[in-house]
């Protein structure tokens, strides 16, 4: 079946499936589909092997290591790396060179999460750019990484659910729907603006009102919340280190906040922020509503990148291709922007019906795209045909976990 998987969401189930039911006496199976012509099953089968086999996979991985598909490689060095052997960490170095953006993203992330080091690099930067963190990526493994402490087993990639977290500003009601769209939690909230569902299964939730974020169980009681935020918090996202990264879209700020409600990180952007997310890159993403932009700063707050002249975006996405998908507010859009700012992809209609005011745009594993506007949420193909709708004046986000 690995050849008829044509996207990352089925290559992930597909791998994960094959792991979880496979058997040590699988082995002589799996080796011999390590020899198969399609890449695709060789990558499939490496985290099985690994997984039924353990050290005695060891040389088989090594060797695939040298396979002539970047992808099988990189397969192959996330299960070396996932059971500590430094010779991962080689394998990753070079893969940070590849010409798939998609392949350098993977390295780079598996590598920051094996090793804990804070060596910055874009994959989406040019060459000439991402040649110097190669580099230090490379000095670094030269003179430390016989040596550094390694963090492993790696985090399993997380499945969604299926559920879909919704706010409406206007009714006060944060609702969830199961994979079939049926209505399983419900919350009532002054103002509800930010969403966003948890690998814990509780829901992280701001109120614009009342200037708070509050992190709610599955009975809807509150288990943290924060509320001397500068101003109204309008984006929210739980970060991978515990923090909570709050746009603060009328005091021009955007800031991070500790579990113990302490701002550890603040910056002061002009132009309205409505969504911040923080990138594996270690920079902040930031939609500038009132800027007509969105920028990529860092630590500091100085501006790294930025696409200008858009029309109110109001949420920016990155994807996995280094395009980014942005929300305009006031061009009733939704568009895919690569680097450059050229555009590659857009929707302004779906079924016919012009989109009015969308509050909030975000691409799924699957390839498709929710998007919410003034008449309700719908979600659309790569063709922008509507395969799925929740007619609800008054959306403004959407969570998909």
């Amino acid at each position: 079946a690995a050849p008829l998987c044509n996207q990352q969401y089925l290559v992930d189930a597909l791998t994960h499936a094959l792991k979880a039911t496979v058997a040590e006496a699988d082995g002589p199976v799996l080796r011999n589909a390590l020899a198969h012509e399609s890449a695709a099953v060789r990558a499939a089968v490496i985290p099985a092997l690994a997984a039924s086999q353990k050290e005695k996979a060891l040389d088989d991985l090594k060797a695939l290591g040298k396979d002539g598909e970047a992808r099988v490689r990189l397969a192959a060095a996330r299960a070396l790396a996932d059971m500590g052997d430094r010779a991962s960490l080689a394998l990753l170095a070079d893969l940070l060179d590849d010409q798939d953006v998609i392949i350098r993203s993977g390295a780079a992330r598996i590598l920051t999460a094996l090793t804990a080091q804070k060596i910055a690099f874009v994959p989406y930067d040019d060459a000439d750019k991402r040649k110097v963190a190669v580099e230090a990526w490379r000095e670094w493994i030269k003179s430390a990484g016989q040596s550094a402490q390694l963090k492993f087993p790696l985090e399993e990639s997380r499945f969604l659910l299926g559920r879909t977290l919704i706010s409406n500003y206007r009714t006060g009601r944060v609702v969830e729907l199961d994979s079939q769209g049926k209505e399983i939690w419900s919350i009532v909230v002054a103002n509800p603006w930010g969403v966003q569902g948890l690998p814990n299964g509780h829901r992280l939730v701001t109120s614009y009102t009342q200037r708070t974020v509050t992190e709610y169980d599955a009975k809807g009681d509150k288990v943290w919340e924060q509320t001397n935020l500068p101003a109204a918090p309008f984006g929210v996202e739980l970060l991978e280190n515990g923090n909570t990264l709050v746009a603060c879209s009328n005091s021009n700020r955007v800031v991070e906040v500790d579990p113990s409600n302490k701002v550890v990180w603040d910056i002061t952007i002009l132009g309205r922020p409505t969504e911040a997310t923080r990138l594996p890159n270690g920079r902040t993403l930031i939609a500038l509503q009132n800027g007509n932009r969105i920028v990529e700063v860092n630590h500091e707050g100085k501006e790294e990148w930025k696409i200008d002249n858009l029309m109110s975006p109001i949420a920016a996405q990155r994807l996995p291709n280094g395009n980014t998908l942005v929300t305009e507010v006031s061009g009733n859009r939704v568009r895919e922007l690569d680097q450059q700012g050229k555009e590659v992809w857009s929707i302004t209609r779906i079924g016919g019906q012009v989109i009015r005011t969308p509050y909030s745009g975000h691409r799924l594993d699957s390839g498709n795209t929710l998007i919410a506007d003034q008449t309700g949420l719908r979600e659309v193909d790569g063709k922008g045909d509507k395969v799925w709708e929740r007619m609800d004046v008054g959306i403004s986000k959407v969570s998909r976990y």
